[in-house]
C-alpha cells in the first residue's frame, strides 16, 4: 500500500515540477532584446520568432504606439511588465505554452480560455505576413548588347495613394542601391541582365523584385502596409537621411504628424509658427502676419495652398496659423534652391498640399481647445470620387470676457476657416482635384481700434501620366484677399479698406530621359486686380473720406527644370525661369520734373485705362543646386538662385499687421532682384539617431525700397514719392542638431543672420546713404524642442525660444521751435528693443494609437510663456511733465497663458 502512495506522490511531484519548469520558461528565462520604433504586436512577434515564446491576445486591443527599447539579460516577465506599463493590459500565463496579453477587465478563466482557443485554432494570428511580396519583370531582349540600362522606380502606398518618401532599394552586395525622393521616385543605372532587388520601408511589407532588364524602363510598384495598422502609418518626411539624398539645397519638408508635440499659444497646432523651430526662419514679434526667412521680409515668402496664393496666412493678428493642420498632407519650405516652377517672391516658398485620403469608409479628425474647435471629414462618395471637408472656428470672446482686465474684456478676437476638396480619379494614373479655402478674421481692442481680413481661394487641378515616361499637371486658381482697419474713437472714427484678387494658370510637363535624369517644362500666367483703397468716415467723424484706384498687373513666365544624377554620389538640379511682368491701368501716372520723384516736383498726371501698359520688365532667373555624398554619413549641397519679386507689402510699423497693403511694381517701382548663394554640410549617424547640419548663405539684394521718414500712404495716389530706392544684403550661418530616436527626442537650432539696407537715391536719403539694419534684422536666434516619453502614451514637451531684439528708431532729444517741443530722432534703426525669450511646456496624453480603428483621443495641457516673461513687442516714448522723453515697453503677452485641448480621430 505504501508503494502505491509513494508512486502517486512521485507522479504528483513530477507534474508540479513539470508545471514549474514550463512556467520557469517564461518567468526566469533571460533574454536580450533590442527594438527600434516597433509596435507591441511586432515586438511580440519578434520574441516568438527569435526566442520561442508564444503569446495570445485580441489584435484589436493592443496599442500601436511605436516603441524603442533595449533589454540586456532581462527576464521575460520583466520585459512584458515594462512593455505594458501605462496600459490596461496584463500578461498572464494561459497554459504551459502561451502567455496571454489581456485587458484587466476581461481577466477571467472563461475569456482566457476563449482567447487561447482562437489562437490554437488559427482564428487569431499575427496580423501581418512576414513574407515579402514578390514581383517579376522581364524587360527587353537579352540579345540587346547595351551594357547598362536606365531604370526608374516609383513606389506608392496602394491604400492611400501617397508616394513613399525614403523607401530603400538595394541588392545583396549593395552595388545597386538608392532611396526614393519626395515623389516616391528613384532613378538608377543598372547593368543589363538579371537582378534581385529588395525594396523596404518601415511599417510596410517588403518587396522582392526579380528583374530581367535589357533596355530602359520605368516601373511603378504598389507597396502595402504590413499589418492592419493602416490608419496609423505615417509617411515620415524630412529625415536627415532623405535630406542627404534629396539633392536640393535648403529644402525643408515638415513632418505634419510631429507638430502637435510643439507647445503653442492657445493650444492650437500651428504650421506657420512651427516653422520657427527650423534654422533660418523667424518672426519679428508675437503678432506678425507671416514669417521671415534668411533675412527676408514677410512679403518675400510665397505661401501656396494647392498652388493658390495666400496673402495672409495667419489668424488673430499672427498668433495662430490660418491653416488647419488636419487637412494638410504635405508641407515643404524652399529657403535656398527654389524650383523654377515657382516665382514672384525673392526669399522662400512654403508649399502646402491637401487632398482626401482614398478609403472605403469615412474618417474624421477634430478637436476642441482653449480658443477654437475644429472638425475634418474625408472619405468616399463613390468608387472614383473622394471628398475632404473641414471647418475651424474660435470662441475666444468667451475666454477674453473672463480675464480680470477691463480692456481685455472689451476686446474681441474671432476667426474661422473652411476647406473642401473633391478628387475624381479619371483612371489609375490621372485625377482631377477641386479645391476651396476661405478664412475670415475680426480683431478689436478695447472698443478703440480693430482689424478684419479674409482669404479666398478656389481652384481646379488635373495631374497624371499617360506613359511610363510622361507626367503632366495643370491648374487654374482664383483668389481674393481683403483687409480693413477700424478706428472706433471719436472724432476719428473711420474704416480704411483695401483688397486684391487674381487669376492664376499653371501647366507643366515632365519627361523622364534616363536613369537619374528628367526634364520639366511649363508656363505660368497671373493677372492681378486691385480694388479701390477706400476710407469711410464714421458717424460724426472729423475724417474726410475718399478712395483711389491702384494699378493692376499681369505676369507671364515660362520655366525649364533639369534633374541629373551623375553617379550614386552626385546629383544636380538646375533650371531657368523667364519672367515677363507688366503693370497696367486703370489708374493715374504722375510725371515729375527733372526726374526727381517728390510731391513738389509733380508736373502732370496722365490717366490710363485697364489695357494700357504702364511698366514692363523681363528677367532671366537661373537656379542651380548640387548634392555630393562623401559616404553614407556625410553630404554637402550647394545652390545659387536668382529670384525676382514684383509685389511689395507696405507697412508703417516695424511689424507686419493685417492692414498693411500690397502694391505692384510700375514704371517707378522696379521689381526686387535677389541673388542667393548657399552651401550646407549634413551629417547623419549610421543608426539614423542623430543628425547635424551646418549651412551658410549670402544674398545680394537689388531694387528694394524703404519708406521715407513720416510717410503718408493712406489714399496716396503717388506712393512712389514715399519710397526711397535702396540696395541690400543678407548673410548668415545656420546650425541644426536633431535626435530622432529614443525616450528623449528633440532638436536645437541656432541661426546667426544679418540684414542691411542702404539707400541709393541722391535726392532722398536715409542715414546719409550709409548702411543700416533692416526692420527685421534679428542677429541671433536659438530654438530648442525636447520631448520626453515617460510612457508610450504620455509625454512631456518643452520648447525654448530666444532671439535678439529687432531694430527701432528712437528719440534722442528735443528742440524748441516757437516754444513748441520737437523730438529729435536717432539714425534709422540705430537702437534695438530688448531681446525676446520664452519657455513653453506641455503634457500630452495621447491614446489615439491605442487601437487601429474606432474613436480615439488625446489630451494636451499647455503653458505658453511658462516663466511669465514680459517680452516687449515694441518700445514707445512718452514726454514727462518736465519735458523729458522716457521709454516704456509694450508687451502683447506678459504672463503665463495656460491652455487645454482635446483631439480625436475616428
Amino acid at each position: 500500500m505504501r508503494d502505491i502512495y509513494f508512486f502517486f506522490f512521485v507522479i504528483c511531484l513530477l507534474h508540479i515540477c513539470g508545471s514549474a519548469t514550463a512556467q520557469d520558461h517564461y518567468i526566469n528565462d533571460r533574454i536580450n532584446l533590442k527594438v527600434d520604433n516597433k509596435s507591441l504586436v511586432e515586438i511580440l512577434y519578434l520574441m516568438e520568432q527569435d526566442h520561442g515564446h508564444k503569446f495570445c491576445f485580441d489584435p484589436q486591443t493592443l496599442p500601436y504606439y511605436p516603441l524603442t527599447k533595449n533589454y540586456n539579460d532581462k527576464q521575460v516577465w520583466d520585459i512584458l511588465k515594462d512593455l505594458l506599463n501605462g496600459t490596461d493590459l496584463k500578461a498572464i500565463e494561459a497554459d504551459e505554452e502561451y502567455v496571454a496579453i489581456i485587458n484587466r477587465k476581461n481577466l477571467n478563466r472563461e475569456k482566457l480560455n476563449n482567447l487561447l482557443s482562437k489562437w490554437k485554432s488559427g482564428e487569431y494570428a499575427y496580423p501581418f505576413d512576414s513574407r515579402n511580396a514578390t514581383f517579376t519583370y522581364n524587360i527587353g531582349d537579352e540579345k540587346n548588347t547595351q551594357p547598362s540600362c536606365n531604370l526608374t522606380l516609383k513606389i506608392e502606398d496602394i491604400e492611400n495613394e501617397l508616394p513613399i518618401i525614403g523607401g530603400v532599394i538595394r541588392n545583396a552586395d549593395l552595388s545597386i542601391n538608392g532611396v526614393t525622393d519626395i515623389e516616391g521616385m528613384l532613378e538608377l543605372e543598372v547593368p543589363a541582365g538579371m537582378h534581385k532587388l529588395l525594396i523596404s520601408y518601415t511599417g510596410y511589407q517588403s518587396i522582392d523584385l526579380n528583374l530581367s532588364i535589357y533596355e530602359d524602363a520605368e516601373i511603378s510598384l504598389p507597396i502595402k502596409v504590413q499589418s492592419f495598422m493602416i490608419d496609423e502609418i505615417q509617411i515620415v518626411a524630412n529625415t536627415s537621411r532623405q535630406k542627404m539624398d534629396e539633392g536640393k539645397a535648403g529644402l525643408e519638408i515638415l513632418d505634419i504628424s510631429k507638430l502637435e508635440i510643439i507647445p503653442q499659444a492657445l493650444g492650437e497646432t500651428d504650421i506657420i509658427k512651427s516653422l520657427e523651430m527650423l534654422p533660418g526662419v523667424t518672426s519679428v514679434g508675437e503678432i506678425s502676419s507671416g514669417f521671415n526667412v534668411r533675412g527676408g521680409s514677410i512679403d518675400e515668402s510665397l505661401v501656396l495652398l494647392n498652388d493658390a496664393m495666400i496673402f495672409n496666412p495667419t489668424h488673430v493678428i499672427g498668433f495662430i496659423s490660418a491653416f488647419n493642420s488636419d487637412v494638410i498632407k504635405t508641407a515643404s519650405l524652399s529657403k535656398a534652391y527654389v524650383d523654377p516652377e515657382y516665382g514672384g517672391r525673392s526669399s522662400a516658398i512654403l508649399n502646402l498640399k491637401s487632398h482626401p485620403k482614398s478609403s472605403d469608409k469615412i474618417h474624421g479628425k477634430g478637436g476642441v481647445g482653449t480658443s477654437a474647435m475644429r472638425l475634418m471629414l474625408e472619405g468616399p462618395i463613390s468608387d472614383r470620387i473622394d471628398f475632404q471637408v473641414s471647418g475651424r472656428g474660435s470662441f475666444s470672446d468667451w475666454l477674453l470676457g473672463r480675464v480680470p482686465n477691463i480692456e481685455i474684456q472689451n476686446s474681441s478676437a474671432q476667426f474661422y476657416d473652411f476647406n473642401a476638396t473633391i478628387r475624381y480619379r479619371l483612371s489609375d494614373t490621372q485625377k482631377i482635384d477641386l479645391h476651396n479655402y476661405f478664412s475670415d478674421d475680426f480683431f478689436q481692442f478695447n472698443n478703440e481700434f480693430g482689424f478684419e481680413w479674409n482669404n479666398l481661394a478656389l481652384g481646379a487641378a488635373w495631374s497624371g501620366s499617360w506613359s511610363d515616361k510622361w507626367y503632366g499637371k495643370a491648374s487654374l486658381n482664383y483668389g481674393e484677399y481683403r483687409n480693413a482697419q477700424l478706428n472706433f474713437v471719436p472724432p476719428l472714427t473711420a474704416t480704411f479698406a483695401t483688397g486684391l484678387s487674381y487669376v492664376k494658370g499653371l501647366a507643366s510637363l515632365t519627361r523622364t530621359l534616363s536613369a537619374g535624369s528628367s526634364i520639366k517644362v511649363g508656363i505660368e500666367s497671373i493677372s492681378y486686380n486691385q480694388e479701390e483703397d477706400t476710407l469711410i468716415p464714421g458717424t460724426s467723424s472729423a475724417i474726410e473720406g475718399g478712395s483711389i484706384q491702384r494699378k493692376n498687373a499681369t505676369s507671364l513666365s515660362s520655366f525649364l527644370v533639369s534633374s541629373i544624377s551623375l553617379s550614386s554620389s552626385i546629383s544636380i538640379e538646375s533650371g531657368l525661369r523667364f519672367s515677363m511682368y507688366r503693370s497696367k491701368g486703370p489708374g493715374e501716372v504722375f510725371l515729375y520734373e527733372g526726374g526727381i520723384i517728390s510731391p513738389e516736383n509733380i508736373a502732370s498726371v496722365e490717366p490710363i485705362n485697364g489695357s494700357d501698359p504702364e511698366g514692363t520688365y523681363t528677367y532671366l532667373e537661373p537656379r542651380f543646386s548640387i548634392n555630393y555624398k562623401f559616404n553614407d554619413n556625410w553630404a554637402i549641397n550647394s545652390g545659387v538662385n536668382r529670384l525676382t519679386q514684383n509685389t511689395q507689402l507696405l507697412s508703417v510699423s516695424n511689424t507686419a499687421l493685417p492692414t498693411d497693403f500690397w502694391i505692384f511694381s510700375d514704371r517707378y517701382i522696379r521689381p526686387q532682384d535677389v541673388w542667393q548663394y548657399s552651401t550646407g554640410l549634413i551629417h547623419n549617424d549610421s543608426d539614423n539617431r542623430y543628425s547635424l547640419s551646418l549651412d551658410g548663405f549670402y544674398k545680394d539684394i537689388n531694387h528694394t525700397y524703404v519708406l521715407k521718414d513720416f510717410p503718408e500712404i493712406v489714399l496716396n495716389p503717388h506712393l512712389e514719392t514715399e519710397l526711397i530706392s535702396a540696395q541690400g544684403k543678407s548673410y548668415g550661418i545656420e546650425c541644426f542638431f536633431e535626435k530622432s530616436k529614443g525616450a528623449i527626442v528633440g532638436s536645437i537650432a541656432y541661426t546667426y543672420t544679418r540684414t542691411f539696407r542702404q539707400t541709393d537715391d541722391p535726392f532722398q536719403q536715409v542715414n546719409n546713404n550709409e548702411q543700416f539694419p533692416a526692420n527685421f534684422d534679428i542677429p541671433h536666434q536659438v530654438n530648442l524642442l525636447m520631448t520626453y516619453k515617460l510612457l508610450p502614451s504620455f509625454s512631456l514637451n518643452l520648447a525654448y525660444a530666444f532671439k535678439s531684439g529687432r531694430p527701432i528708431t528712437q528719440p534722442i532729444g528735443t528742440i524748441l521751435i516757437d516754444n513748441f517741443p520737437i523730438p529729435l530722432y536717432s539714425e534709422r534703426n540705430e537702437a534695438r528693443i530688448p531681446h525676446y525669450e520664452r519657455v513653453d511646456f506641455s503634457l500630452t496624453l495621447d491614446m489615439r494609437n491605442s487601437k487601429n480603428n474606432g474613436f480615439r483621443n488625446s489630451f494636451t495641457l499647455g503653458f505658453y510663456n511658462l516663466l511669465g516673461r514680459r517680452n516687449p513687442f515694441n518700445v514707445f516714448y512718452r514726454r514727462q511733465s518736465t519735458g523729458n522723453i522716457v521709454p516704456f515697453q509694450f508687451a502683447i503677452i506678459g504672463s503665463m497663458v495656460p491652455s487645454i485641448s482635446w483631439n480625436f480621430i475616428f
